[in-house]
């Protein structure tokens, strides 16, 4: 079983969905209700609102608002954040931490409640203390822990799930800038991760030769991670980079017809970087793909910008990836094959997937997201803050339809679908070809080309990686974190 049997116990998934097309008409909703209408990008901006006030929020925002502060709250929190922000495990923070960070600042987004950021805020401090000079290098950096076995293990070369948490700290670090107003501690903070991504982490990996990584879901998040780094320093490459990346995924996207409407599908492995195509990218790895692109929407980036180009997204995920009437998910996100013929359903309710109601005309998303919050979690005592955190910003795009989008106050460099070249344009030894970054008030560094996996390495292969996305492994019994003490077949 590769998905967390505690979920399901009581009740088989999405019978809720067969039910759907009958409690829910298509047409019931009117275009002017639609969510997903001219995403207004001005509204999701990371600046915080400090009169914020709960009561100034629709009824129905505001119950999914308690309910979010209340799982928050909820010692029985699932997946804990907590104890992955202090494991100081790459893995972990990679895919959890980064999960459930983005969703409380999409929150943050809809909201302004700067409490929530103070969450956020709270939880970076704990991974902070877990930053050492483990290599003795000269560089702060955390490790991967999760496989004893992998030859990664105890270090800080795994660079899949080094992208993957600092695309994170980017956007932590901007959103804590753009409050320093608010608190001197934001813009404390801010300064601390800043400099650690750029005179750290990036240098680190520079001088290593560079880092990237040729499957969609590091390399989409890496350009979120490029693009806030321009946020907070300014410099021109980052942008640069981050626009490049936009146009090699936009390159990926291929349309399918799907039961409502066009989706998109792509590759698991990027293209150009020296490694063949592995087919439509699994499902467990696609919900941290388009987790990157959701949260590039809500700023007004590149192609994501075009609410007409999110709601094929959105209807991958309504049309193609959820399997109605069980409590799967399809594998892949052209359906499922191979390997990859069904994933569980909580890689939809422990991720950014439910934030796809902000761009679905037809409000199936919103009314899945309703009935699986009343199945799978308790309106009096929630303990996952997902379904809560996103139907705040579908809810938020949807009182605002109708008006126009906003384009982003960051200046762009509008991209192109030919990959244009850049700094990790394909994984190499040789040095990167691209000048170094020129300092602002950090001394920058951009990344080189990939170095190859170290020999033997049981992670980072040529194959497709088992790595899933919440607490799991491959071939490893996992206890269940959220308290049943089962064990998790993942085998």
């Amino acid at each position: 079983m590769k998905y967390y049997s505690f979920l399901f116990r009581r009740h088989t998934l999405l019978t809720l969905v067969v039910l759907l097309l009958v409690i829910t008409p298509l047409g019931n909703l009117t275009p002017g209700q639609a969510a997903g209408d001219n995403l207004p990008t001005s509204r999701f901006t990371l600046v915080g609102n400090p009169n914020f006030n709960p009561n100034s929020l629709s009824p129905e925002m505001r119950q999914w608002y308690d309910r979010l502060w209340k799982a928050i709250n909820s010692p029985s929190l699932y997946p804990d954040p907590d104890s992955i922000a202090s494991s100081g495990d790459v893995y972990r923070m990679g895919r959890t931490l980064n999960a459930h960070i983005t969703a409380l600042l999409a929150a943050f987004r809809s909201t302004g409640d700067l409490k929530l950021l103070d969450e956020v805020d709270r939880l970076m401090e704990l991974a902070k203390i877990q930053l050492k000079d483990y290599n003795g290098d000269g560089y702060l950096n955390w490790r991967y822990l999760f496989d004893s076995a992998s030859v990664y293990y105890n270090n800080d070369k795994h660079q899949m799930d080094e992208m993957l948490t600092h695309s994170m700290v980017a956007e932590v670090a901007y959103a804590l800038r753009a409050n320093a107003q608010y608190k001197s501690s934001y813009g404390q903070h801010a300064d601390f991760w800043t400099n650690y991504l750029v005179n750290h982490f990036l240098a680190k990996w520079q001088k290593r030769g560079g880092i990237d990584k040729s499957l969609a879901h590091p390399y989409a998040n890496f350009m979120r991670m490029y693009y806030y780094l321009y946020k907070l320093t300014g410099n021109s490459a980052y942008l640069n980079e981050a626009n490049r990346r936009a146009g090699v995924l936009n390159g990926m996207m291929v349309d399918q017809k799907t039961s409502r409407g066009v989706g998109f599908t792509w590759d698991h492995r990027v293209p150009n970087m020296g490694e063949s195509a592995l087919g439509c990218q699994p499902t467990v790895y696609a919900v941290l793909t388009v987790m990157a692109f959701q949260d590039m929407a809500l700023e007004g980036f590149s192609y994501y910008a075009n609410d007409a180009y999110m709601k094929k997204y959105a209807a991958t995920f309504r049309d193609v990836i959820l399997v109605y009437g069980t409590d799967k998910l399809a594998g892949r996100v052209c359906g499922g094959s191979g390997e990859y013929v069904t994933e569980g359903f909580e890689k939809y309710l422990l991720g950014a997937a439910p934030g796809l109601a902000a761009w679905d005309d037809t409000g199936v998303i919103a009314s899945i997201n309703s009935q699986a919050f009343s199945r799978y979690d308790n309106a009096t005592n929630p303990t996952k803050i997902f379904i809560s955190a996103y139907s705040l910003q579908a809810l938020a795009a949807k009182t605002v339809a109708g008006t126009n989008p906003t384009p982003t106050k960051t200046p762009t460099v509008a991209p192109t679908k030919t990959p244009t070249p850049g700094p990790t344009k394909t994984p190499t030894v040789a040095p990167t070809k691209t000048p170094t970054v020129a300092p602002t008030k950090v001394n920058t560094a951009t990344p080189a080309p990939t170095n190859p996996p170290p020999t033997g390495g049981s992670r980072v292969t040529s194959n497709l990686q088992v790595l899933y996305t919440f607490e799991e492994g491959s071939g490893t019994t996992v206890r269940d974190m959220a308290g049943s003490n089962d064990p998790l077949d993942l085998t």
